[in-house]
């Protein structure tokens, strides 16, 4: 009956499908980044410096660098691993996973600065970044992590381009979405 809308600056708008009528919601981020749903129907919203926002049937739960583990406030990818956590890919560089169950958050470090912008899932059990310094392969069993040798281009390389989003389609195909155009990775 319901669809619902991130805005940059109006927050969260819900229009009623069956008469038009739109109205923003009492909700606490005015910046919505990225929505969305999981295998249980929730609606989970990356905010623009106030972190992230599950909205379920009216229940708002916010979490934030100040109520929570996370480690930064600018949520840019959202993704539900086959294990059911919430993957998070922050603005400033960082990779958070919520467990649903507990409610606890934790986070992969790594090294090297860079801008994370895109989170997908793809085969079963990894999730690939879209970043400012390429594309991140993470394996959601073992949190192990590896970034994607930009040779695997050639001879159309990235030549350094910024990945700004990704799909994993149904035959297996990457689809990256950067600065100098797409790439598919078969």
């Amino acid at each position: 009956r319901y669809l619902y809308q991130g805005s940059d600056g109006g927050g969260l708008i819900e229009l009623d499908k069956r008469d038009g009528t739109r109205q923003k919601l009492n909700f606490p981020a005015n910046i919505i980044v990225t929505m969305k749903k999981d295998s249980q129907g929730v609606l989970w919203m990356g905010c623009y410096q106030n972190g992230l926002v599950s909205f379920d049937n009216g229940k708002i739960k916010h979490y934030n660098t100040k109520n929570s583990a996370m480690k930064d406030d600018d949520i840019y990818g959202i993704v539900e691993s086959d294990k059911g956590e919430i993957w998070m890919a922050s603005l400033n560089g960082h990779i958070m996973i919520l467990d649903k169950k507990s409610g606890k958050i934790s986070s992969i470090d790594f090294d090297g600065a860079t801008n994370f912008l895109d989170l997908v899932a793809g085969e079963k059990g990894v999730l690939y970044a879209a970043s400012s310094k390429g594309i991140l392969k993470i394996n959601t069993n073992t949190r192990k992590y590896k970034w994607i040798d930009d040779k695997i281009f050639a001879p159309y390389s990235l030549n350094g381009s910024e990945i700004q989003t990704l799909l994993y389609d149904s035959r297996g195909w990457l689809w990256v979405g950067h600065s100098n155009g797409v790439t598919a990775i078969t």
